[in-house]
Parts: structure tokens; C-alpha cells; sequence
């Protein structure tokens, strides 16, 4: 018994580390709002509808991670950053969130919906909350202008990366603050399967 239960523990330990390797790069989605393109609430729903809200998971094709890059004020950017928690069940625990990050400072964050099955999230409470944080003044349109940003070349390969091996997927350039934002959905291996998490850091240029 006691030889079994260490044949099983290395065995597990060596699937485990196999795991860890085969995070590959997720795939991702990018949505950009102008303000020709309608009100902000109903656009960022058009774009969770491409990602799953309100479907059944057989009817759907969520992307691992979406990003909507919403808009720039002359202190930071406006996204919504989502996507699919993990690759375990499709649309059953998506997660987004709309995210203030400012060129100097701390980033503000305001979760729309985490570990939500997605066919069960609809229109209504997602445009709820984000009329409610406009009214809050979370956001302002008005102030919003187009974002200008640079897909890191590296994404663009058609072979499977690591996850490891991609450091930011968007960068966004701030001249005034000699600075840059980046955004990378981070894969990392859970049990069997891989999780997604968005993460965003500085750099200095």
C-alpha cells in the first residue's frame, strides 16, 4: 500500500508539471468604442453578446479573454477586461470588469459579473450597473477620447506559445508621463486545467 501511494503521488506530481507547460497563450479578442458606434453601456453589450452573455455554452464561442478599450482621458484609460475564468467549462464562469488605469497612480477597479454563468447574465444588469457607475461618475463619456495602441508583434504567431513566453498582449504609450500601460491576459495551470487572469503593469520607456 505504502509503495502504491508513493507511485500515485509521483505520478500526479509528474502530470501536474506536464500541465504547467501546456498553458498556451489564450486567445483573445479586442473591442474598441467610438462614440459613433452608439451609447457605451449598449455597445459593451453587443461585444459581451459576441462573448457569451445569454447563450447556452453549445451555442456560444467565447473567446478565452476579451478586452474593450473604452477611452482616454489626459489622466488614464477606460477599459473592460473579461474573458472565460478558465478552460474547464465553457461559458460558465466568465468575469469582467471595468477598470480605470491611470497614468500615475493606482488602478480602480469595479467588478461587472465574476464566476458567472454566462447564459444566466443578461442585457439588463450589466446596463444597470453601467448606468449607474456613469451616474456615480465612475466614467463620463464626454471625456472619453480614442485610445491609441500597439498589439505586441509576438501575438501574431501562429504556433502555440507558453503563456510564460508573452509578456503584455496591448501597450498603450503616454509621451507626457514617458511611460506605457500593458495588458496581458495571464494563462497559469490549475489541477488540469488553465485559468485566466487579466494583468496590468507600467514600464517606463
Amino acid at each position: 500500500m505504502k509503495t502504491y501511494t508513493i507511485t500515485l503521488f509521483v505520478f500526479l506530481s509528474l502530470i501536474s508539471q506536464l500541465k504547467a507547460q501546456t498553458c498556451n497563450v489564450p486567445d483573445v479578442q479586442l473591442y474598441q468604442w467610438t462614440a459613433q458606434q452608439g451609447t457605451l453601456p449598449r455597445f459593451v453589450v453587443a461585444c459581451l453578446e459576441k462573448e457569451g452573455l445569454a447563450k447556452k455554452p453549445e451555442k456560444s464561442s467565447p473567446h478565452r479573454g476579451f478586452i474593450i478599450f473604452l477611452g482616454q482621458t489626459n489622466q488614464g484609460i477606460y477599459t473592460i477586461e473579461g474573458g472565460q475564468g478558465s478552460d474547464a467549462v465553457e461559458n460558465e464562469a466568465g468575469f469582467a470588469s471595468l477598470a480605470f488605469t491611470p497614468f500615475k497612480g493606482t488602478r480602480k477597479v469595479f467588478a461587472l459579473y465574476k464566476d458567472q454563468p454566462m447564459d444566466q447574465l443578461t442585457e439588463q444588469i450589466v446596463l444597470k450597473k453601467l448606468w449607474k457607475w456613469h451616474q456615480e461618475g465612475v466614467y463620463q463619456v464626454k471625456d472619453l477620447k480614442s485610445i491609441s495602441f500597439t498589439r505586441n508583434p509576438a501575438f501574431n504567431q501562429v504556433d502555440p506559445q507558453l503563456a510564460s513566453s508573452l509578456p503584455w498582449m496591448y501597450q498603450v504609450v503616454n509621451a507626457a508621463t514617458q511611460g506605457s500601460i500593458r495588458w496581458n491576459l495571464q494563462a497559469k495551470s490549475s489541477m488540469c486545467w488553465c485559468k485566466y487572469q487579466w494583468k496590468v503593469t507600467k514600464k517606463a520607456l
